[in-house]
């Protein structure tokens, strides 16, 4: 049996996908009454609303039950949630034992400036590294859904990585593999914080030419700190990297995107917390990766700005004053 933990937009997606498969998976909603909605509507009114769930794939609000029963199991729960919802599963240290975790979020936590895989480790010690793999790259879950063709890649020990290619992929989902488990996880963070930028962008009217230098220099900003921080430079060529961020960016699905177009139209970060009903990792992940930066001795200027914005109350139109008045100088990627 396969579980995935976390019904937000992507889990329930991704739970879908397998069992319209006949593969059998079991989906975790950590709030007991949501749980019970989607169990007796069989939609997820809340995230993927309208998309009828398959009969066979299973609502539970248990998680020790559903991580013992199940052989593989794919997190979608947002990154900054990650400790509370596993919290049970730490008075149990065999629990992944025999087990498989493969993450599909994206992010970095603020409280320790971990990549998902160093929060799982952090967690749960006995987790190894051949035991975890993390899937990543353009995946917006609106189109994933409509099965229209996605391609994504899988990063962990080439044989663990190989066997969840094989399981996810078909003929409209394709999986790559790759062994950079650090640099596909820290690609699919930081592009966020970019996608954020380019929505300010595009919040204050600015166009196509303004949203490519944001795409390019973003890149540039992403590459820095992934190989400063150990992860390899080809990465951020591949799915996880350009990839990704081209469609974080530019995309009328993206969370973060959206986001920077609304702080550009004037709404304050607490403003979008109280009206909209979505997560933009980008938001908190630029708190941690400013940190990771400083600790490493590299430059992110969008994604610092992007950091000013959010948290130093400064003004949109200002951030981008400061980026462009920076002192001029040869093009580094």
């Amino acid at each position: 049996m396969i579980a995935v933990i976390g019904a937000g937009s992507w889990g329930t997606t991704f739970a879908v996908r397998l069992a319209r498969r006949e593969i059998p998976v079991t989906l975790y909603e950590h709030f007991p009454e949501v749980a019970m909605d989607i169990r007796r509507r069989r939609e997820n009114r809340l995230f993927l609303p309208k998309v009828a769930l398959p009969d066979s794939m299973e609502i539970s609000n248990d998680l020790p039950a559903v991580v013992a029963a199940a052989r593989m199991i794919f997190n979608a729960v947002p990154t900054q949630f990650i400790r509370g919802v596993y919290a049970p599963l730490r008075k149990s240290p065999g629990a992944w034992r025999g087990k498989v975790l493969v993450n599909l979020s994206k992010g970095i936590e603020i409280k320790s400036g971990k990549t998902i895989s160093h929060l799982f480790r952090d967690l749960f010690p006995s987790l190894s590294a051949r035991q975890y793999a993390a899937l990543s790259g353009p995946t917006h879950a609106e189109e994933v859904i409509r099965d229209i063709p996605t391609t994504a890649v899988v990063a962990g020990p080439p044989d663990l990585a190989v066997g969840i290619q094989r399981l996810v992929s078909d003929r409209l989902f394709r999986l790559y593999t790759n062994p950079d488990v650090l640099g596909v996880e820290l690609a699919g963070a930081l592009k966020n914080c970019i996608a954020v930028a380019a929505g300010v962008c595009a919040g204050l009217g600015f166009g196509d030419n303004t949203q490519a230098a944001i795409l390019t220099r973003g890149l540039a900003e992403i590459m820095r700190l992934g190989t400063a921080l150990g992860a390899r430079r080809e990465t951020f060529a591949g799915l996880a990297g350009i990839g990704d961020l081209a469609v974080t960016c530019g995309s009328r699905h993206s969370r973060n995107r959206r986001y920077g177009e609304l702080l550009a139209r004037g709404q304050t970060p607490r403003m979008i917390e109280k009206k909209y009903r979505f997560v933009a990792e980008g938001v908190p992940t630029s708190v941690a990766a400013v940190r990771l930066a400083r600790t490493a001795r590299v430059e992110v200027p969008i994604i610092r700005e992007v950091y000013n914005i959010v948290y130093r109350g400064r003004s949109t139109r200002r951030a981008v004053e400061a980026l462009l008045s920076r002192p001029v100088r040869p093009e580094r990627i």
